[in-house]
């Protein structure tokens, strides 16, 4: 009884280290998403945009928080414009509620100015 008990117990903590693997895939591609819109890399933000939303609607028993952000992302397609800021602040704003969700401490991201394709950092207007 004891050894079903810890296996039932360790069998829990495998399917929930799984789905704390795929929130942070999902986190890891949602911020790979703003460096490739910094590299103007559009579909290959796009790419990493569907990675993790499929990812996110792979959690099994997400909260409906979970849901809507997922639905947030599928709704906002990776656009390609000369001015970002305005594309760029809404995913830095889904990767802190992303980090909020899976209670990650603070968006190394999130707080990162864009690069400039040849991976200088610039302030929120585009200067060096």
């Amino acid at each position: 009884a004891d050894a079903e008990r810890e296996a039932s117990a360790l069998r829990e903590e495998r399917d929930d280290s799984r789905q704390r693997v795929k929130l942070l895939e999902a986190r890891r591609q949602l911020g790979l998403v703003l460096n490739s819109m910094d590299d103007r890399n559009f579909g290959i933000a796009q790419r990493h945009l569907d990675r993790s939303k499929a990812l996110l609607d792979d959690v099994e028993g997400p909260s409906e928080e979970l849901r809507a952000l997922s639905k947030a992302l599928g709704d906002a397609p990776v656009v390609v414009a000369g001015n970002l800021q305005k594309q760029r602040a809404a995913f830095r704003s889904q990767v802190d509620r992303l980090d909020e969700l899976i209670e990650l401490p603070g968006s190394v991201v999130a707080k990162a100015p864009p690069r400039q394709p040849n991976g200088d950092a610039t302030d929120e207007g585009g200067e060096q």
